[in-house]
């Protein structure tokens, strides 16, 4: 599973701390059949986590705060592997979701009637969005890919 958000501006302030523990990151994928939506995949990065004895959170840029990087070689709990969040002028901000694995949970190829919705959510408010319309690039074989017009 892959996730990038490339639309936007974003400012370090907008990410929260989820180094400390209090901006938990979840990405939700909602397929939409007749124009309902629908919960297809739902995965969690919990803040202040520990990996391997060191946080798996980590603030990208000390003098000058640019984001936050999330790296968790477990997999746990819910398979995400690699989060980035970077900051930017419109265009130049950046979002990146990476999972994998036997913890990700199992999707089957969307109906996308009219349209698949991926959130990147924070815990203590703020949302990153991505609106996919039909007909998407690949959409089979266990695989979604598409791009934003």
């Amino acid at each position: 599973m892959q996730w990038k958000w490339l639309q936007g501006a974003a400012n370090f302030m907008d990410f929260g701390d989820p180094v400390s523990g209090s901006s938990t990151y979840r990405l939700c994928v909602y397929d939409e059949t007749g124009g309902i939506p629908h919960l297809k995949l739902d995965v969690s990065a919990p803040a202040g986590r520990m990996c391997r004895s060191r946080a798996c959170w980590k603030q990208l840029g000390i003098a000058t705060p640019r984001g936050f990087k999330y790296r968790d070689p477990d997999l746990m709990p819910s398979g995400v592997h690699l989060i980035i969040l970077k900051a930017g002028t419109l265009g130049k901000a950046k979002i990146l979701v990476k999972g994998k694995g036997a913890s990700l949970p199992a999707t089957t190829a969307f109906d996308q009637d009219t349209d698949v919705t991926a959130q990147l959510v924070k815990s203590d408010g703020g949302c990153w969005q991505a609106v996919y319309p039909a007909p998407a690039v690949k959409n089979g074989g266990g695989r979604f890919t598409d791009r934003v017009p």
